[in-house]
């Protein structure tokens, strides 16, 4: 009986044995299969967040450029209409400066002829508006009939 006994635990403990070499050799497996999971869904997160990072690079330089051409487009903007102001104050002093000498044409004449200069003479007065407060300065010399404040 002894003999069974032993025989019978003998046989047990190679069977646990293969049990257990069995049960680390699917452990193993199942860690290298893990393993390789892990990696490529590391590297699907890493291509993820490249594609992601190049997605947002592109995005922020059409930002940039529109940013850059809105600001161009300012300046141009600003420009041309500095430059139209420019233009449009010479034709104005052009206009003023014919306007003074034909005045002083028309004065010079009606002081001749023995004439009223008065109303003449406030009419020569510089600045359009034709009132009698402060010229403006700026774009028209409009000499306004009231101060604005």
């Amino acid at each position: 009986m002894q003999k069974e006994i032993l025989k019978h635990r003998l046989a047990t403990m190679s069977l646990n044995d293969m049990k257990s070499d069995e049960t680390k050799k699917d452990q193993s497996l199942d860690l290298q299969r893990r393993i390789a999971e892990d990696q490529t869904y590391f590297q699907e997160q890493e291509q993820r967040l490249a594609s992601k990072k190049v997605e947002e690079d592109e995005v922020q330089s059409i930002l940039v450029k529109q940013g850059d051409e809105r600001s161009n487009k300012f300046q141009v903007e600003k420009h041309n209409e500095l430059e139209a102001d420019k233009r449009s104050a010479q034709m104005v002093k052009e206009e003023e400066d014919e306007f003074q000498r034909y005045a002083d044409a028309v004065i010079d004449l009606a002081k001749q002829r023995g004439r009223p200069i008065g109303p003449l003479v406030k009419a020569k007065n510089a600045g359009a508006g034709g009132g009698s407060g402060p010229i403006f300065e700026g774009k028209s010399n409009l000499r306004p009939s009231y101060q604005a404040k």
